[in-house]
């Protein structure tokens, strides 16, 4: 599969060496190129037929742009919310960042040769990293940091791993929205074991709040149920007004359409976490 990859590369870049950019020829050559490349992973996917191999998960202080008390404390929750990775990125880079865009709270990179930059080159290396926002409390950082690992990492490492040469931008963020999410399931995870986190915080100088970082984890699914809803094309006045229709037992499931039943889905999921937050339930309480 390695030289497979290679080839694939090699052949892309050859392929822009040969063509201008943007003519009929090069594309031609780039999608023959991705063509034989599938063709021939699938063939040895179906001779091995493996699944992924999972190894335990180590982050890495990168850069140590973390102090090293905050690190320990965000080392233990990773191992935590995903004590196993897929076999190429047995260690992920976690990095302290000052230039995150504006809004922007956690950002995850994976480097693979199945993946292109920007200007449709394959990379060369396999490389994971997290970076957090400098600004942010410890509790904020737990809880984008199992945003991260849960919604964006395992889902592109996966992609990676099983040839897919498109990384997708904003992957697994529509999958989160439920109850048996992975980023849930991080969440109900940290909760079970917070005496512990919050122990070996005060153990390293530093201070945590699980209040907080359920307040952060309400706040980020209320914004992921907006991108949906406008995924959807639904209409906000039209789902609120769908909502309280539900809250009053008044809808039937089976005379809504496909995206109002998602949508309505994620409302739904949101206000128990919001619920769960405003009277200091446990998440682990949750039910679909």
């Amino acid at each position: 599969m390695e030289h497979l990859q290679r080839d694939f590369a090699a052949a892309r870049i050859t392929a822009y060496q040969r063509h201008p950019s943007g003519t009929w020829a090069l594309n031609s050559e780039l999608v023959e190129a991705r063509l034989q490349f599938k063709s021939r992973m699938e063939q040895l996917r179906g001779h091995f037929s493996q699944p992924l191999t999972r190894v335990p998960l180590e982050v890495d202080n990168c850069d140590d742009s973390f102090e090293s008390g905050e690190f320990q404390v965000l080392q233990r929750c990773a191992n935590i919310i995903a004590s196993e990775v897929y076999k190429e990125f047995s260690e992920v880079s976690l990095y302290k960042d000052d230039e995150l865009d504006e809004g922007v709270k956690g950002q995850t990179w994976v480097l693979h040769p199945n993946f292109e930059d920007k200007y449709q080159v394959p990379y060369t290396e396999k490389q994971a990293q997290i970076s957090l926002g400098h600004n942010q409390s410890l509790s904020e950082n737990i809880c984008v940091l199992t945003h991260e690992v849960l919604t964006h990492l395992l889902t592109n490492m996966r992609a990676a791993e099983t040839g897919d040469p498109h990384q997708p931008e904003e992957a697994g963020h529509f999958d989160s929205l439920s109850v048996n999410s992975g980023y849930h399931q991080g969440m109900v995870a940290l909760e079970n074991n917070w005496e512990q986190i919050s122990s070996l915080a005060g153990q390293v100088g530093e201070e945590v709040s699980w209040d907080e970082v359920k307040s952060e984890y309400l706040d980020d699914v209320g914004l992921q149920v907006g991108g949906f809803h406008t995924h959807l094309n639904l209409d906000f006045d039209h789902m609120d007004k769908l909502m309280d229709s539900w809250r009053e037992g008044k809808v039937n499931m089976t005379t809504l359409s496909a995206n109002e039943r998602a949508g309505l889905k994620a409302n739904i999921f949101w206000s128990k976490v919001r619920e769960a937050v405003v009277d200091e339930k446990p998440l682990s309480a949750i039910r679909e």
